[in-house]
């Protein structure tokens, strides 16, 4: 499974069962079977609800067959954090390292609950670093250690570890994916995001995640056409996955397309309750009552209700919150969020997979502070920030104080010049590439066809 792609999950998912047709009582067969759904979760379409529905039996049964088996507590470890059960995923982890002190996945899975769900990479990395001193050859734990170098904005630890990975495992995806994302990001450069993007998903055609992401970059690009075919691949393969129905809302909103924008953000809240992508598209087509009602139980510690804590994961949540309390007539509470937002910018990376993107220039701009949020979207663009720019040229809320400044309309002209550039080289990748199958690889594994 080292490569993580489709076609190897399934292949180890058939001999993990294979195993237990042999012997039923082996238990680290179904801790395999387990692993198996839940990367098929990560690395192809399987959506949270089957993934769960099919994991979690297996770990039941194997916890029945050796009730101190450390591998099967980190695996649920790992389970309980793609639900949002943060607690009980560091009492499993904890419980896995407990049992087994050299056991290398618990550190692993212990240390991604830390970096890609808590926002906390400062704590992972000691995890991370004994993980890789148990097993110095998995890509895996390789890359998620990259991630937690790119969490802390320690950009070139990073991207020497996602190339480490590569040299260790040259058919392992998620190196491809992470250099794509770091590329588009960090550094600005969307035609060498779809390079390495498209070199992973020629190893793993079914990477719904890969799939969704190439979409949402293209419409970084201002061309909507080209991001509707990958995300019309990735809704095809998955239609309950979230990075697929994520990348589906933005399209709708790119467009102005409110009513489907809507219905697939509320659709999205279902998948994942408290998502950014659900309030930001509530509040950006002006549903603030909605807004304020479904993040009441979801984010609780986000209401005016008591005091309001706002933390790194949160940042965003907290922004378009406080534009729904703005517009409903509590400034007050507005005003709290606004400020604990621009406290947690102060502390968080701008760039990378964590960092706050333009947030301190959006409250900046709900402040009325013009020409600060003015010199620092300037700083932002000269530090390569270009992710997501289009939501904050014409589609975000925050920004209507800027947004006619002529200042504001120069800098994105600026960007948009830069994103036509980078499409055209990236058409130039294309031609070099030649035909489809040297660009997507395996390309006939797709029950549609790639754009």
């Amino acid at each position: 499974m080292i490569s993580r792609t489709v076609a190897s999950l399934e292949q180890a998912m058939g001999l993990f069962r294979q195993a237990i047709e042999m012997d039923p009582d082996y238990a680290y067969a179904y801790v395999g079977l387990a692993d198996t759904y839940m990367l098929m979760g990560d690395y192809g379409g399987l959506d949270l609800q089957k993934m769960v529905a099919s994991a979690v039996p297996a770990l039941d049964r194997a916890l029945q067959l050796d009730s101190r088996l450390a591998p099967a507590y980190a695996s649920l470890g790992a389970i309980r954090t793609k639900q949002f059960d943060f607690d009980a995923a560091e009492a499993a982890h904890r419980r896995a390292i407990e049992l087994d002190p050299n056991y290398a996945t618990a550190y692993h899975w212990y240390g991604d609950l830390l970096v890609s769900y808590a926002n906390r990479p400062g704590d992972a990395i000691p995890l991370l670093e004994q993980a890789v001193r148990l097993d110095p050859l998995s890509p895996a734990i390789t890359v998620t250690l990259g991630q937690a170098f790119e969490g802390m904005g320690q950009f070139e630890k990073a991207l020497d570890l996602y190339h480490r990975a590569i040299e260790i495992a040259p058919d392992y995806v998620g190196s491809y994916f992470l250099l794509a994302r770091m590329n588009q990001n960090v550094f600005g450069r969307l035609d060498e995001a779809f390079r390495w993007r498209s070199d992973g998903l020629s190893r793993n055609p079914g990477q719904v995640l890969a799939l969704g992401n190439m979409g949402v970059m293209f419409l970084d690009l201002g061309d909507d056409e080209r991001a509707e075919r990958w995300i019309d691949q990735a809704i095809y393969l998955s239609p309950e996955h979230f990075a697929a129905n994520r990348a589906l809302a933005l399209l709708h909103r790119y467009r102005g397309q409110e009513l489907q924008a809507l219905e697939v953000a509320r659709k999205l809240f279902g998948i994942i309750p408290g998502n950014n992508t659900t309030i930001a598209t509530l509040v950006s087509f002006g549903h603030y009552e909605e807004a304020l009602q479904k993040y009441a139980s979801s984010n609780p510690e986000l209401t005016c209700n008591g005091n309001s804590i706002v933390t790194p994961p949160t940042v965003f949540q907290a922004l378009n919150l406080s534009l729904a309390y703005e517009k409903t007539g509590n400034m007050e509470c507005a005003g709290r969020l606004l400020e604990q937002v621009l406290e947690q910018t102060r502390i968080m990376p701008r760039l990378g997979f964590q960092g706050f993107g333009i947030a301190d220039v959006e409250v900046y701009s709900r402040q009325g502070k013009i020409q600060q949020g003015l010199d620092t979207l300037r700083e932002a663009i000269d530090d390569h920030w270009r992710a997501g720019w289009w939501m904050r040229s014409k589609h975000s809320p925050h920004l209507d104080k800027l947004r006619d400044h002529p200042e504001f309309a120069t800098l994105m002209d600026e960007i948009e010049i830069d994103m036509a550039s980078q499409l055209e080289r990236i058409r130039m990748i294309e031609k070099e590439r030649g035909s489809r199958a040297l660009r997507f690889g395996n390309a006939t594994r797709l029950p549609k066809p790639l754009p």
